[in-house]
């Protein structure tokens, strides 16, 4: 618990005249906030976001959707401690995609967020949506989130309203394809 004190005291003092590095210092700050929760999940997340972007891009969603045995019923009854849970650690996967040089995508945090929640017994589900462009030169969007209940924990409820989400079945993923590109 010191070492937090001392790291939070040593940032204030180095940085208190240089305002060109005020973000910088905030986000420091933050994480020497950190408690054992956060930094574990901030760690697993800065090691896996690469790696589950990349499984993606091999083997496709069926290769990371979790399949019947792992599935989790969304409308359970999720306690507001759960939820309290599953939003700090969503919170850490969101920051680690930011710190980490790969792109994570929605998709790819949210299957992680879902990975992390099912393992601590937490239920949720992944959902994904589709919006359909607005005019015809505009291009079809998607978004993927993660709902615990009816609370979403990944995301807001502004940034998913304009998103129809697709029925996605939890007991059923997609047959893989008779044959892998590549070596």
């Amino acid at each position: 618990m010191m070492w937090k004190s001392w790291w939070v005291i040593w940032l204030n003092i180095s940085w208190q005249a240089s305002t060109s590095l005020t973000h910088l210092r905030r986000r420091l700050i933050a994480i020497a906030r950190l408690g054992p929760l956060e930094w574990r999940y901030l760690l697993a997340s800065l090691l896996l976001l690469p790696l589950m972007s990349h499984s993606l891009r091999q083997e496709g969603l069926h290769g990371l959707w979790p399949g019947p045995r792992d599935a989790r019923p969304s409308q359970q009854l999720v306690s507001q401690a759960q939820i309290n849970v599953a939003r700090r650690i969503a919170r850490m996967v969101n920051l680690a995609a930011t710190l980490t040089p790969f792109k994570a995508s929605c998709l790819v945090r949210s299957l992680l967020l879902v990975r992390f929640l099912h393992k601590r017994g937490i239920g949720c589900e992944l959902e994904i949506g589709g919006k359909p462009p607005a005019v015809p030169e505009e291009q079809f969007q998607a978004h993927a989130w993660v709902r615990c209940g009816t609370d979403i924990v990944n995301d807001q409820v502004e940034n998913i309203a304009a998103y129809q989400p697709f029925s996605l079945p939890a007991s059923a993923p997609s047959p893989r394809p008779p044959f892998r590109q590549g070596n």
